[in-house]
């Protein structure tokens, strides 16, 4: 299997949350991708707009957060899904939440997947490493749609 990589955007507040996904990475098969943390709506919408300086089309996986300091994740999940370039970007509610009315939004609202935290070290790493398998190494996009890092397209 070909070791693609692209630019997966974490939108996250929690330091701590942030910090166990950055060790995650560096400690899985996913470690290859570049990951990119966003702490606000405003600062993900920067990123994926391309407004902060940075190339949109690297970003090739969203994992959000629905607990966020200015908006909640389902309201910026709405406000990715109206980017016409960043409807096709496959993003990944990353959360604590159990509750069934967040997933219900999550999905209602262009979720890909929802996925609920996992409380210890190692099941963050087999969950990175389970994420770098599927939306990385296994989906097939159309070459226009492809994000790209500087390596081969996914």
């Amino acid at each position: 299997m070909e070791n693609h990589s692209i630019t997966i955007l974490l939108v996250e507040d929690d330091a701590g949350d942030t910090e166990l996904l950055r060790e995650s990475f560096r400690r899985s098969t996913a470690a290859h991708n570049q990951l990119l943390v966003a702490s606000t709506g405003a600062d993900a919408l920067a990123l994926l707009n391309g407004s902060a300086g940075n190339d949109r089309s690297s970003i090739g996986l969203v994992l959000l957060d629905l607990t966020l300091p200015d908006t909640s994740g389902h309201e910026l999940l709405t406000q990715i899904r109206a980017i016409p370039e960043c409807r096709h970007i496959p993003v990944v509610v990353l959360t604590g939440s159990t509750n069934d009315d967040d997933m219900r939004r999550s999905y209602a609202s262009g979720a890909n997947a929802y996925l609920i935290k996992p409380v210890d070290m190692g099941r963050f790493i087999r969950m990175v490493n389970l994420l770098d398998e599927f939306w990385v190494k296994l989906v097939s996009v159309p070459g226009e749609l492809r994000a790209t890092n500087g390596s081969e397209p996914r």
